[in-house]
């Protein structure tokens, strides 16, 4: 009986995963004119908000439509968003934030980041939901090389992920992401970047929080 069940179970949940998420993600992006809802109603602009001083300025490593910076804004000194959509782009252009925040354009792996540390000396960078996207992590922390990291990671530590892994099914919440994080995922790349974790946790949608210091 269970392993009929849990034939019928993996059966289910393969569907699931392929048809339901695919079908809803299109249509969702269709609705929103573009936007997946999931850039529209998350809350894990709280984290990084709430990390925000006076003094910082802050750099946003593929920034999307610049939701999160555009939160931190007034409580902080100046802001730079990197992202390589030009759609993007716009949306974060059009944002009204008192001058506080500029955004350019270009790709994340290759950025020339010593020469943007020279014309705009960031203290900290975010990246939110992005880490999981990139091959190399350390290579590219040391690239961004900023004295302390916010960072936002999806994560596996969680009931639904597990049973996806268990029953050998694809559990990734995205088929472009190299990973999905458990905390001591994300400690270990962090100390290959040369950064100890300050502060990790998980937020109000289970996904994996971080605050790092360069060592």
């Amino acid at each position: 009986m269970k392993t009929v069940m849990g034939l019928l179970l993996k059966a289910y949940l393969w569907t699931h995963e392929r048809v339901h998420e695919r079908v809803f993600h299109s249509l969702a992006i269709r609705y929103f004119d573009g936007v997946h809802p999931k850039n529209i109603y998350h809350f894990r602009s709280e984290f990084f908000v709430d990390q925000a001083s006076a003094d910082d300025v802050v750099l946003d490593v593929a920034c999307g439509t610049g939701k999160i910076l555009a939160e931190m804004a007034p409580k902080i000194r100046r802001g730079i968003g990197l992202d390589y959509d030009e759609k993007n782009l716009v949306i974060c252009r059009g944002r009204s934030t008192q001058g506080k925040l500029e955004f350019c354009s270009g790709d994340i792996l290759t950025y020339d980041y010593a020469g943007l540390r020279a014309r705009f000396p960031y203290t900290k960078a975010i990246f939110s939901h992005i880490l999981e996207h990139v091959e190399d992590v350390p290579a590219l922390l040391r690239r961004v090389a900023a004295k302390e990291l916010l960072i936002c990671v999806p994560s596996q530590e969680n009931w639904y992920r597990q049973t996806l892994k268990n029953l050998g099914l694809r559990y990734f919440t995205d088929v472009t992401h190299f990973r999905e994080y458990t905390r001591k995922m994300l400690t270990d790349e962090l100390r290959a970047s040369g950064y100890k974790i300050a502060e990790i946790a998980f937020n109000a949608e289970g996904e994996i929080i971080c605050r790092a210091l360069l060592e």
